[in-house]
C-alpha cells in the first residue's frame, strides 16, 4: 500500500471512530439506548447456524481462546466461554467495555478500535467479529492488522449485513465479494461461506426490519 493510501485510510478510520464512540455513548431517545445495550439478545439460532461451526474448526486446531472483536455488551463472548474457550473482549465504545466489567471484573476487556489493535503481532489464535465490519472505513487496515495479530493457521470469521450505499461515517460498503478479496490479498484462505437471519428481529440490532437482517457469515484461515 503507497504511504498516501495510508495516510488517507487512518485519517477516515480516525473520522468513523470519532463517530461511532459519540453514536453508541449519546442516544438522546432512552428507547433507543435501552435496545442498544439490554433490550437485543444472543438468539439461540446465532450460537447453532454460526458459532457452533466456528467453534467446531477451533477445537479441531486445538484453540483455546478467541478475541471478540466489537464485543458490546458480551453476548457473544459469553456464549464462547460457555463452551469452554477462554476469550478476549475488544470494543471501541467504553460504556459497552464498562458494563461488561460491572457484571464480571476478571474478564480481559481492551478498549481499542478494529483497525488499530493494541495486540503483539503472531499472539491470537482465532478472532470473532459480528456487525462491526461495516463500520471500518479503510479494510487494507483492518486485515492488515487481523493477520499481524493472528498465529499462522489461526482462524478469524466475519458476520455482516450487505450494504452497498455507504453512509459515513457510520456505515461503510461491506458485501461478501469484497471482503473475500480483500482478506485474499492479506494472506487469508476462504474455508467456508454462508449466511444467517435472525428468528427473532425485535430483539437483532437491525430492530427497524420485521422479516429479519440477513448477514453473510465467512470464515477465513491465515496461511
Amino acid at each position: 500500500m503507497r504511504k498516501e493510501d495510508r495516510s488517507i485510510g487512518n485519517a477516515l478510520n480516525r473520522f468513523a471512530e470519532a463517530s461511532q464512540r459519540n453514536l453508541y455513548d449519546f442516544h438522546p431517545i432512552e428507547a433507543d439506548r435501552q435496545h442498544t445495550y439490554d433490550g437485543h439478545e444472543l438468539e439461540y439460532s446465532y450460537i447453532s447456524d454460526v458459532l457452533d461451526s466456528f467453534l467446531a474448526e477451533a477445537s479441531q486446531r486445538d484453540i483455546t481462546e478467541v478475541l471478540d472483536l466489537a464485543s458490546g455488551t458480551g453476548e457473544v463472548a459469553n456464549a464462547i466461554e460457555c463452551r469452554g474457550f477462554q476469550t478476549i473482549r475488544l470494543d471501541i465504545n467504553n460504556l459497552a467495555i464498562t458494563r461488561q466489567h460491572s457484571k464480571n471484573p476478571f474478564i480481559k476487556l481492551i478498549e481499542a478500535s478494529a483497525w488499530k489493535l493494541p495486540l503483539q503481532s503472531g499472539v491470537i489464535q482465532a478472532i470473532h467479529m459480528k456487525d462491526a465490519l461495516t463500520h471500518i472505513a479503510d479494510r487494507n487496515l483492518f486485515f492488515s492488522e487481523v493477520q499481524r495479530i493472528l498465529i499462522r493457521k489461526g482462524i478469524f470469521i466475519a458476520v455482516s449485513a450487505v450494504h452497498m450505499i455507504p453512509q459515513p461515517p457510520i456505515y461503510f460498503v461491506s458485501h461478501p465479494k469484497s471482503t473475500v478479496n480483500f482478506a485474499k490479498n492479506h494472506g487469508f484462505r476462504l474455508l467456508n461461506e454462508w449466511s444467517w437471519t435472525p428468528q427473532h428481529p425485535s430483539k437483532d440490532w437491525y430492530h427497524g426490519n420485521p422479516d429479519g437482517t440477513e448477514r453473510f457469515v465467512l470464515l477465513f484461515e491465515k496461511k
